[in-house]
C-alpha cells in the first residue's frame, strides 16, 4: 500500500469480491445506508407537495419554505464533517464511537422532528417548516456516520464498495 501512494505499485491489486460479498459489516453498512438515503430522498421529493397540499402555501411561499430544509441538510453535512474530523484529533474516542454517536444522535433527533410535523395544521403551517429544517440538521450527522463507516471498513477498496 506505502507503494501504492506514490504510485510505485506496478502489479495490479486483486480485488477480494469473495470476501466483500460475505462481509456482515459491509451489508450493515449498506442497509443502514438504504435506510437512511431512502426516506430522506422521497421526504425531499414529495415536501414541496406536502406544503402545497397539505399546508395550503403559495407558490412563492412554498418554493422558499422547501428550500430551507435542503440548507439546512447541507449545512449540517459540512459542519458535521468536518467537526467529525476535529473529533478524531482531539479526543480519544475511536472512528467506530463516532460514527455510532453521529448515527444515534441523527436517526433519534430526525425521527422526533418528522413525528411533530404533522402536528402542525392549516393555521399553524409556518411553524411546520421548524421541526422540516431541525430533521434535515439531524439527517446531516448521518454523513459522518453511515456514509464514513462504508469508507473506514476497507479503505484501499472504498471505491468498489
Amino acid at each position: 500500500i506505502s507503494c501504492e501512494s506514490i504510485g510505485k505499485r506496478t502489479a495490479p491489486r486483486h480485488t477480494p469480491w469473495s470476501a466483500i460479498v460475505r462481509s456482515s459489516a459491509l451489508w450493515a453498512g449498506i442497509f443502514a445506508l438504504v435506510c437512511h438515503e431512502y426516506p430522506l430522498v422521497i421526504m425531499l421529493q414529495f415536501l414541496p407537495n406536502y406544503m402545497r397540499d397539505v399546508l395550503h402555501f403559495s407558490p412563492a411561499k412554498n418554493g422558499i419554505a422547501s428550500a430551507f430544509p435542503i440548507v439546512c441538510l447541507f449545512m449540517s453535512k459540512a459542519f458535521s464533517s468536518s467537526f467529525s474530523t476535529w473529533l478524531i484529533k482531539h479526543t480519544s474516542w475511536t472512528k467506530t464511537t463516532i460514527c455510532k454517536i453521529f448515527n444515534g444522535i441523527a436517526s433519534a433527533g430526525l425521527s422526533l422532528c418528522i413525528i411533530t410535523v404533522p402536528q402542525f395544521d392549516r393555521e399553524r403551517s409556518s411553524f411546520a417548516t421548524i421541526p422540516l429544517c431541525c430533521g434535515m440538521l439531524f439527517a446531516g450527522l448521518h454523513t459522518p456516520g453511515v456514509q464514513t463507516a462504508l469508507v473506514q471498513l476497507a479503505p484501499p477498496y472504498s471505491g468498489i464498495i
